[in-house]
């Protein structure tokens, strides 16, 4: 059942509901690699609240060789902050929900550019729901 539904992607939001441990993560990390092996050319992110996990998603990418190709991992706050500093906005030091507010805001007017072709969310039980909006 596991590789008909990595195997199966369709376009569009999709969201994964299940227990703990039952292997969410490894479910959106294997459609992640499938789309952006698919789509070379295009940039994905992997994005969660908890830093512990994306070290572990890093190290993943790492191994499947797709960081230096088109696969990013980062903390959602790290994205925002980031994303500020991309575009020379000014970012507070751990000003967490400034950085949140101020990408939402910068994005809004269009003053940010950055665009990922897919973007797949764990832990967005944890995500308010205007960040991934």
């Amino acid at each position: 059942m596991a590789d008909y539904i990595v195997n199966k992607i369709n376009k569009g939001d999709q969201l994964i509901l299940a227990c703990a441990g039952s292997g969410k993560s490894v479910l959106l990390i294997s459609k992640c690699f499938k789309a952006a092996r698919m789509n070379p050319d295009k940039q994905f992110l992997i994005t969660c609240y908890n830093d512990n996990l994306r070290s572990l998603y890093t190290w993943f990418i790492d191994r499947a060789g797709l960081r230096a190709k088109n696969v990013t991992c980062v903390t959602f706050h790290s994205l925002c902050r980031n994303l500020l500093k991309k575009n020379g906005f000014h970012v507070g030091h751990d000003d967490f929900d400034g950085w949140v507010y101020s990408a939402i805001d910068k994005l809004n007017q269009g003053k940010i550019k950055e665009r990922f072709y897919g973007i797949f969310i764990d832990e967005v039980q944890i995500f308010q729901p205007e960040w991934y909006k």
